[in-house]
């Protein structure tokens, strides 16, 4: 299937998410002790919009407030 907008690829990305790859990685970072960070980027580029999905598996260590903003 052609994905041609933007409500498309964020449906085939709700597809993805529901995958078992995405079930299999999420069990992974639980298994580690760390997250899985999935992020989402809708950009413009020279073509048209781009949408993409990129997951992360990782360890986060907090490293406090380094500037409080007002």
């Amino acid at each position: 299937m052609a994905i041609n907008t933007i409500e498309q690829a964020l449906a085939a990305m709700a597809d993805e998410l529901k995958s078992a790859r995405m079930t299999a990685l999420a069990h992974q970072a639980v298994a580690k002790g760390g997250d899985l960070q999935v992020m989402l980027v809708v950009r413009t580029a020279k073509q048209g919009a781009v949408v993409s999905m990129e997951a992360r598996d990782c360890v986060v260590e907090s490293f406090g407030s380094f500037i409080r903003l007002k």
